[in-house]
């Protein structure tokens, strides 16, 4: 996320799983059970940019970024 930051590519982090939101689960959701693929997904999973007006060069230019990074 800092990388594409860097080059002036928005990201944000996933949102919670929906069995730990607490405004879902206040108003009747069940929170209740063990949902690991969801846990890690929050804990490492981000939003790239999306949406019908991205145009083929700034979609190659953001997939170039991620094949750029390197741990």
């Amino acid at each position: 996320m800092e990388h594409l930051a860097r080059n002036n590519v928005e990201t944000r982090r996933f949102f919670l799983g929906m069995h730990r939101q607490p405004a879902l689960i206040k108003y009747g959701c069940d929170g209740s059970g063990n949902y690991p693929v969801t846990d890690g997904l929050t804990g490492t999973g981000m939003y790239l940019p999306s949406g019908s007006g991205l145009t083929g060069e700034q979609i190659r230019h953001i997939c170039r970024l991620i094949g750029e990074f390197k741990r």
